[in-house]
């Protein structure tokens, strides 16, 4: 959605396509031995002191490793929290300090808990510049 030429917000991912055919030629025809147990998986190790509640998502560590496709736990794991999404309700904003965009939470989340994934891409100013000339010439002018 486009918020007055500032910046571009999307709940959806922005991948190259030889980046993305890559991660998924993985996953094309995975073979019985492609999947193993996950050794950080909550659900897996129950004599794990720091796991946290399988349903909440709340993290204990300071950064996330997430189990994936060859991991057998299932998608309700406590460990796949930025794949289950957003589930907090946030605000994109601008602030008033003029500092530039923000996102906050409308609602209090318990100390720990996965917010989101905060990510954007970083261009050059020559990418900018191609992407630019790129948009305009596939735009039809009437």
């Amino acid at each position: 959605r486009e918020t007055g030429g500032e910046y571009a917000y999307t709940r959806d991912g922005v991948l190259k396509k030889n980046f993305l055919e890559e991660a998924l030629s993985i996953h094309m025809k995975p073979k019985p031995h492609h999947y193993f147990y996950c050794k950080d998986c909550p659900q897996e190790r129950t004599k794990n002191e720091n796991k946290p509640d399988s349903c909440k998502g709340h993290l204990i560590r300071k950064f996330v490793k997430e189990c994936w496709s060859k991991c057998a736990c299932s998608k309700h794991c406590g460990n796949r929290v930025v794949q289950r999404g957003i589930i907090r309700k946030l605000q994109v904003f601008f602030t008033s300090e003029g500092k530039g965009w923000g996102v906050r939470t409308l609602e209090d989340i318990p100390r720990g808990a996965f917010v989101c994934e905060y990510v954007g891409e970083i261009l050059t100013n020559m990418e900018l510049y191609n992407r630019n000339n790129e948009r305009m010439r596939n735009e039809k002018h009437t």
